[in-house]
């Protein structure tokens, strides 16, 4: 499993459990068809340049209630949102995307969890 955890916070990249990753990926993609209608739901962009990239994270934050039932949501208790990142890099070269799924035990708040999931991501690179 990966977890990032602090006194504060917890996180959990999803992907590392098949199962659950294909849980909240397909409920994800599902709501934002239909553009998270009916559900909070806080967003955040933002844009960096630097490295000879710009990139454009944005990333949305539900309640986890919003699931029926996670999978083996014992493991979960602390557990209050999920986290949508989705990154987009523009190289001189190429354009990548990629989306990533997190849950936290932070409050519903996109701009508090991409804060926290990107100083994670500083101090590992």
């Amino acid at each position: 499993m990966w977890w990032v955890s602090s006194a504060r916070y917890q996180f959990y990249n999803a992907s590392t459990h098949p199962t659950l990753f294909n849980q909240v990926k397909t409920w994800c993609e599902a709501a934002k068809t239909h553009n998270f209608s009916g559900i909070e739901i806080s967003y955040d962009v933002r844009t960096e340049k630097g490295h000879h990239r710009l990139e454009t994270r944005k990333v949305w934050a539900v309640p986890v209630g919003v699931l029926a039932r996670l999978y083996k949501p014992e493991e979960w208790e602390s557990l209050q949102t999920i986290v949508i990142v989705g990154r987009t890099r523009n190289l001189w070269n190429k354009t990548t995307h990629e989306v990533q799924f997190y849950l936290s035990s932070l409050p519903v708040n996109a701009q508090l969890n991409g804060q926290a999931i990107r100083q994670h991501w500083s101090i590992e690179n």
